[in-house]
């Protein structure tokens, strides 16, 4: 018996299907199907392939590799995520490399040095990895703890400036007598100072920050 026919017989006999049913729904005879089968007879062309594949209600091109008109096409590789900060980045398999780490490091205004520095990431070794060499496993963890430390820590300032403006906003509604160049001040110089004192709480923290990643480097 054939690879082929001993092929076309298992799936046949998978959907429980008989030799007369097939031969039935294919339109090719019995006789030949049995040929086919035991491997009687060579190769059918490729119109009684595609025949037997539509009664046997299995893919074409399934059965024509298996009859070996065409080669298996390859499983494509999996492309590696360049980079991604999730909730969950400490179970996850994804790698910080490329032009992804680069773009992390930029978003937080950090230089190369500066980050080779906190992580302990030799300089040369780091840059290889904006440079698309994919990390090591300890240093892949390493980026990975790092930025997550970064990202975290970047939400709370957001909501600690967003609670200060909020309560800055209120104190300016409330008070009395307030004027701007001996004028009463209006309700768009009052958002216009709001905006003033939130771009100072921002340049205050960015000036003030003195900050590398607590512990990022231990297992949690």
């Amino acid at each position: 018996m054939s690879e082929f026919g001993e092929y076309i017989k298992k799936v046949r006999d998978d959907k429980g299907m008989t030799l007369g049913q097939l031969a039935t729904y294919s339109g090719i005879s019995a006789a030949q199907l049995s040929r086919i089968e035991n491997g009687k007879r060579g190769i059918p062309k490729p119109p009684t392939i595609e025949r037997i594949a539509k009664a046997l209600k299995i893919d074409y091109e399934e059965l024509m590799i298996k009859a070996g008109y065409i080669e298996e096409p390859l499983k494509p590789q999996p492309v590696r995520p360049d980079f991604e900060i999730t909730d969950d980045i400490f179970n996850s398999p994804k790698v910080l490399y490329g032009n992804g780490l680069r773009e992390s490091r930029e978003k937080y205004g950090l230089t190369d040095s500066e980050v080779a520095e906190k992580t302990g990431i030799p300089p040369k070794v780091y840059m290889n990895y904006e440079n698309d060499e994919i990390p090591s496993p300890e240093h892949g963890i390493i980026l990975q703890k790092f930025f997550n430390a970064l990202n975290k820590k970047k939400e709370k300032e957001e909501k600690d400036i967003a609670k200060r403006m909020a309560q800055l906003s209120t104190d300016l509604k409330n008070a009395e007598g307030l004027a701007f160049d001996g004028e009463p001040m209006s309700d768009e110089a009052r958002e216009s100072l709001l905006e003033a004192l939130e771009f100072g709480v921002r340049l205050a923290k960015k000036n003030n920050k003195k900050y590398t990643p607590k512990k990022y480097r231990d297992n949690e």
